[in-house]
């Protein structure tokens, strides 16, 4: 947001405290140097603390939040939190204060009929000033990053999370733009404390969620009690985005984005990516569990694991690249101020200061492209130079990543001049009278144009402000966004679907066609976003899951009979009625059908059949012959089926194995002549069962079967002595 835009949401008066300009003196120590960032919250300054003469990096918070009074009591106990902290991958926190005093000076060189007589004040921080980027701007220049330059980003980070929650502080915004690297390559971590400064001990103050919906823990977004292990699962989205190159969810709007890790698990960045080890996707697996308490306790343990890793893989030392084209530098090279030393009131009080928006690219001379190959592999250290006429190059804490504004410069005050001193012999002036025609004319005129002032003035104040809402209905969104801006009106979009109004097109506004408001009020249109497609399937989607979408998409989302399948894992959805990619009316039923798996298929009974007419039973029903085994079968004749292993009956899956036991044959030995006794031992020994019919101290003079013939393993031999 620019400086304009803000005096004109906020008042003069309030811009007149919300920008700072070079050479302002803050709290009497700091003195101003130019603008490099500003978000939604705060702005961010490069200064000078003349009492060190040092270059510091001076926060100051929006003046709707420094007249908060929770909020300003908050900040300050969580600002003296910080600053005890102490680490080289943290960034240091010097100072915080209020300052009233830039309100009153501002207020004496404005007329007294553009000042605001209510109390105004400067909540500010004072920070170290980090000499290079951030590794959102990284990321942006370079792309993914490699396994050895993930390591170099994530250790810092880590053990900086360690640091705080060490002392039981929580960060609650972790994200790229939090992460600043220096000229010197070093990573550091900004920005902790302040949005619990912002929010309450849950982030749900006001039932907003506190922090950036990419980067959001589940319970972060429930509003539930926040513990160490909620930076843990930001972190790991951060180790995610670094492998990758984006953040795991990304939603069509912040809601979608934040709820969608509800019902989703992170997926694995190897999915997404190639190059990634797996103990890689193991570690983000693990920070980004759903569950907290299946999450890393904390930064330590994190930092633990990741080192164990990087050890095992022998990942290489590296230094992570300073982004090249910062915009906090370009911000810095644009500046126009003088040495230190010159920066008084008198030289400062009518600088100006340009600052590149968003979207402005570095100029073209000055942009260099990153190196070609593996863009972590190579690249260039800079020198940071204290600012000089001729060179200013620094970074700071980066803010969020909005434009940022274009400070307007400031009217000095003019002393004002004395009247002139009347001479002692000015002639006496000359009595009006009403005898002159012109002056009676000139005085008619005036009258007539006060009236018409006033009439012109009443007319203003009850309807001219008001201007009629046009009817734009059926029109698409640019057309209907153009007619309503040229009656004055600002517009915000929402979308629905619809079954009668096509896609694009306006639906209804609020106010509606015909009413009177302000001018300049927010008129919203609903678009159609025509009729719901029914949504293709993602990979091992959950029947709940998909249901879910369904129903954000205006559909009746239900669990049809499960169906068999052999191809579908059980649990999974087989099937949608209607297919994916179907448009619908709204309020459509859409089933869902989930596979149970394979059909079951009984073994089928296959005892007293031949070996080869018993497989090929086995094999047509979809399963498949294990072993054949032989055991003793009895009256079964010799090559055929005794019985299966499962036994037939039993239901398995296709290509289950089954087992065949099948009836050996064997050799009926000669014991004629021998004694009953003697010969029922030998056929013993043989495996087979004997009966005797005689004494058995009798001599054998018959067998059946027969001596040397074939009968099945186990069968049972009659013999009869004499």
């Amino acid at each position: 947001m620019s400086p304009g835009s803000a005096q004109s949401e906020k008042g003069s008066a309030t811009h007149l405290v919300s920008t700072l300009y070079p050479g302002d003196l803050l709290d009497g120590r700091y003195r101003i140097a130019t603008a490099i960032a500003q978000g939604g919250m705060s702005t961010v300054y490069a200064a000078i603390d003349t009492r060190l003469d040092r270059e510091v990096a001076v926060k100051v918070m929006d003046s709707a939040l420094a007249h908060d009074t929770t909020f300003r009591t908050r900040f300050e106990r969580e600002a003296r939190a910080v600053a005890r902290l102490s680490h080289p991958s943290l960034v240091n926190v010097f100072d915080q204060g209020v300052d009233t005093t830039l309100i009153e000076e501002r207020r004496g060189a404005h007329s007294a009929e553009n000042s605001d007589d209510s109390a105004e004040e400067l909540v500010f921080l004072v920070m170290e000033l980090v000499q290079g980027g951030s590794l959102r701007e990284l990321l942006r220049e370079r792309g993914p990053m490699p396994p050895h330059a993930v390591v170099a980003v994530m250790k810092p980070v880590l053990t900086a999370l360690a640091v705080a929650h060490s002392t039981g502080m929580i960060h609650r915004d972790l994200k790229p733009d939090n992460v600043l690297i220096g000229e010197d390559h070093d990573v550091k971590l900004a920005d902790f404390g302040l949005v619990r400064a912002i929010g309450t001990s849950t982030d749900t103050s006001h039932g907003q969620v506190i922090g950036t919906a990419a980067y959001l823990s589940p319970e972060q977004v429930q509003g539930k009690h926040l513990t160490q292990a909620s930076d843990v699962y930001s972190a790991g989205v951060l180790m995610f985005e670094l492998m990758t190159g984006t953040t795991p969810f990304n939603g069509t709007n912040p809601i979608d984005t934040a709820t969608a890790r509800l019902h989703n698990d992170v997926p694995l960045p190897s999915t997404l990516a190639e190059g990634i080890p797996q103990e890689f996707d193991d570690i983000v697996a693990t920070a980004c569990h759903q569950d907290p308490e299946q999450r890393y306790v904390d930064g330590q343990e994190f930092l633990e694991d990741l080192l164990e890793v990087a050890e095992e893989l022998e990942i290489p030392p590296f230094k992570v690249p300073v982004p090249r084209h910062s915009r906090v530098a370009e911000a810095l090279s644009r500046a126009d101020f003088g040495e230190r030393k010159s920066w008084d009131d008198a030289s400062m009080a009518t600088r100006t200061l340009t600052i590149p928006s968003e979207d402005q690219e570095p100029d073209s001379d000055d942009a260099q492209d990153p190196p070609a190959g593996d863009p972590y592999e190579r690249y260039e250290t800079r020198q940071w130079v204290a600012p000089t006429p001729q060179q200013d190059t620094a970074a700071a804490p980066a803010a969020s990543p909005a434009p940022l504004a274009q400070p307007h410069q400031p009217v000095p005050a003019q002393a004002p001049v004395p009247p002139s001193p009347r001479p002692a012999n000015a002639p006496a002036s000359r009595p009006l009278t009403n005898r002159s025609t012109a002056r009676t004319v000139v005085w008619l005129l005036v009258v007539i144009a006060l009236v018409v002032s006033m009439a012109l003035g009443a007319w203003w104040l009850t309807s001219g402000r008001y201007g009629e809402v046009p009817s734009v209905l059926g029109m698409d969104r640019v057309a209907a966004t153009s007619s309503l801006e040229q009656e004055g009106f600002h517009t915000t979009v929402t979308e629905q679907y619809s079954d009668d109004v096509p896609l694009g097109a306006v639906i209804k506004t609020e106010p509606p066609f015909g009413h009177r408001v302000l001018q300049g009020s927010d008129v919203v249109m609903l678009v159609s976003l025509g009729q719901p497609i029914v949504p293709e399937l993602n990979e091992e989607e959950t029947a709940a899951s998909y249901i879910s979408r369904l129903n954000r998409l205006t559909l009746n989302g239900a669990t049809g009979d499960d169906e068999y399948s052999d191809s579908v894992p059980s649990g999974s959805i087989v099937r949608v009625e209607p297919s994916p990619g179907t448009a619908v009316k709204t309020q459509s039923s859409v089933t869902v059908h989930v596979s149970k798996g394979p059909q079951p298929i009984e073994v089928p009974d296959v005892a007293g059949e031949s070996e080869s007419s018993a497989s090929a039973a086995i094999q047509d029903a979809g399963l498949k012959v294990d072993k054949v085994k032989e055991e003793e079968g009895g009256s079964v004749e010799p090559g055929h089926v005794i019985r299966t292993d499962p036994p037939a009956g039993t239901r398995l899956s296709k290509g289950d194995k089954v087992t065949v036991y099948v009836s050996g044959e064997a050799t009926v030995p000669f014991v004629l002549g021998m004694t009953g006794e003697y010969a029922k031992k030998k056929l013993k020994e043989q495996g087979f069962k004997v009966d005797i019919d005689g004494k058995k101290s009798g001599i054998v003079y018959s067998q059946s079967p027969g001596p040397m013939s074939k009968t099945s393993k186990g069968a049972t031999v009659t013999i009869k002595t004499l």
